[in-house]
């Protein structure tokens, strides 16, 4: 229920994103993916330890681990979109 595949992909998106259209170094970019990713990963299992949608599904969402997920990309696009 993890969505690596697309946690992968939004990786791979604010990696080529900040490299090739911010000109970023690799290292600075790859630090902004982590932070966006660590970032929303966190606020991700405060939602869930909040909604905790194991118990009580919220819009069809029953995985912890989905909601933790999702915030996480949501988290990465931020970073490449809005941090410098």
């Amino acid at each position: 229920n993890v969505p690596g595949t697309q946690i992968a992909a939004a990786i791979v998106a604010s990696l080529y994103f900040n490299r090739q259209e911010k000109g970023l170094s690799f290292g600075r970019a790859s630090a902004i993916t982590a932070i966006g990713l660590c970032a929303g990963t966190a606020i991700g299992a405060l939602v869930e330890a909040v909604l905790k949608v194991d118990l009580a599904p919220v819009l069809g969402i029953h995985s912890p681990a989905m909601v933790v997920g999702e915030f996480g990309v949501l988290g990465t696009w931020f970073a490449a979109a809005f941090i410098l």
